[in-house]
């Protein structure tokens, strides 16, 4: 996992205890991502019907043919964030 972390809008001496702004960029590898997206889809296969499946149990190979991929990784970002 790669962390960087970015002073955007850093406070002024006058300006001590306010408000600022960071910029925080993470990079995680397939692998360190696996345990999640595994979590998102999870959670997602409760909400979704696929015949010959119970709600919360289809894998996700089966899920990622029914939903875009692109939902699920963002639903695994928001995870991943939480």
């Amino acid at each position: 996992m790669k962390i960087e972390k970015n002073n955007i809008n850093p406070p002024t001496a006058s300006q001590l205890g306010g408000a600022s702004e960071i910029e925080i960029t993470v990079e995680l590898s397939v692998e360190e991502m696996k345990p999640y997206l595994e979590e998102a889809s999870q959670k997602m296969s409760k909400d979704i019907k696929v015949e010959g499946f119970r709600p919360g149990h289809v894998p996700y190979s089966i899920l990622k043919q029914q939903v875009d991929e692109m939902k699920m990784l963002v639903k695994n970002v928001k995870s991943t964030l939480e």
